[in-house]
């Protein structure tokens, strides 16, 4: 393998149709055999695939492109992610801007010989938090419950599920016994992230949070003076409800979130 680029919120197949301008790309089929003819570029949509891809096709040169979770391309040593990063506390992923040169350092990868080494190392996110102890942000716990969730679809009803719950429009045994209906497994990381998301909002800082996004619910013109004035009455952090209230507001109005 020459290198490996991660995506952690780009759209895969608008990668594809714009690097396809460029060179010799595919997406990664497990069923097809890569040892003879093997393409410039092969697009992994899982870290799953890309570590089968390892696994039985150590020898070829070839740039991977690899879309996942933003919290499962952090799992990674040796690749290069494109469009996060960790937030300040070297835990969570932030979106970033993508550098508009970034597929030229691809090109130049494909022409050099040498391999670069990766290597999947998995964090356990939950441990990390408890081990920080940021009991401060609830974004923490937000991020690392949705992102925990690898089905899109479920994401963004677990999304919509929660955040009617932290603006009032429903109820916290709502949204558990509809969270658990949907998990298969009893003991997951999902369920984990859950838990300690619960967790935190049950504390003085949770329920101040709270009551401070429930405040803000009908800022329907995003007035940054209500924000905060929210914030200082509840003693919570400004950009944190700025944020969710945003997210929230484009759901309401039908716009992606």
């Amino acid at each position: 393998m020459i290198s490996c680029y991660s995506f952690g919120f780009t759209d895969p197949y608008d990668i594809f149709r714009f690097m396809e301008q460029y060179t010799e790309i595919q997406l990664f089929d497990r069923t097809t055999k890569y040892d003879k003819k093997c393409p410039k570029v092969l697009v992994f949509l899982s870290s799953k695939d890309l570590i089968f891809y390892i696994r039985t096709n150590q020898n070829n040169q070839v740039v991977c492109l690899l879309f996942d979770t933003p919290l499962k391309v952090f799992d990674w040593q040796g690749v290069n992610i494109v469009d996060a990063k960790l937030d300040s506390n070297e835990l969570l992923p932030v979106k970033t801007a993508i550098d508009t040169n970034w597929h030229k350092s691809v090109l130049k990868d494909i022409k050099r010989n040498s391999q670069d080494a990766i290597v999947y190392t998995p964090r356990n996110i939950i441990n990390l938090l408890i081990k920080y102890n940021i009991e401060g942000s609830f974004l923490n716990y937000y991020t690392a419950f949705l992102y925990s969730v690898q089905n899109v679809k479920q994401r963004d009803r677990f999304k919509e599920l929660l955040l009617s719950y932290l603006f009032g429009e429903s109820t916290v045994e709502v949204l558990i016994t509809k969270v658990h209906s949907s998990l298969r497994k009893k003991v997951s990381n999902i369920r984990k992230s859950f838990e300690q998301m619960l967790s935190f909002l049950s504390t003085e800082t949770g329920i101040r949070f709270l009551e401070a996004l429930q405040s803000v619910r009908t800022n329907v013109d995003n007035t940054f003076h209500t924000y905060t004035l929210a914030a200082k009455k509840h003693k919570v952090d400004e950009y944190e409800i700025r944020y969710l209230h945003h997210v929230f507001s484009n759901l309401k109005n039908g716009k992606e979130a």
